[in-house]
């Protein structure tokens, strides 16, 4: 039997944090608008998965990496990891579409990527750029 170690958590976010700057949040958004879970789930190789080869090993894991940082990137972009349903239909609000279909203000293969990475280099970041909320800290008497 063997064990699966756990991966130095410093690296890994360090790989995602270059993964999404350097790659991902190049991307048009039409680009991101997609379920990555259900090409996943069609595209993978189960045999891969699998493998105790090395190589194999490291595949999975720079899928992985593209995978989480496709998705926070639709996070950021979309407010939501974009799902499908049945018919492949993107799950969002009613009536609501994301910016990019608005071909009225928006260039064709516009990337709201580009535009916060600029502006983080600028250092125009505010709640507009951002849309922090605040995060309640857990209470430490429940249990």
């Amino acid at each position: 039997m063997k064990w699966i170690n756990n991966r130095n958590m410093i690296k890994v976010f360090k790989d995602l944090g270059e993964h999404l700057h350097d790659e991902i949040l190049e991307m048009g958004d039409v680009d991101l608008f997609y379920d990555r879970m259900k090409y996943m789930r069609k595209f993978i190789e189960p045999y891969e998965y699998k493998s105790n080869d090395k190589e194999d090993k490291n595949d999975i894991y720079e899928q992985d990496i593209n995978t989480i940082s496709i998705m926070i990137a639709q996070l950021i972009i979309f407010n939501r990891i974009i799902m499908t349903d049945y018919l492949d239909e993107p799950l969002l609000p009613k009536g609501s579409y994301p910016n990019f279909m608005n071909m009225v203000e928006k260039e064709a293969n516009y990337s709201t990527g580009e535009e916060l990475k600029t502006n983080f280099k600028k250092g125009v970041i505010n709640r507009k750029t951002t849309n922090s909320r605040r995060v309640r800290k857990p209470n430490k008497n429940h249990k």
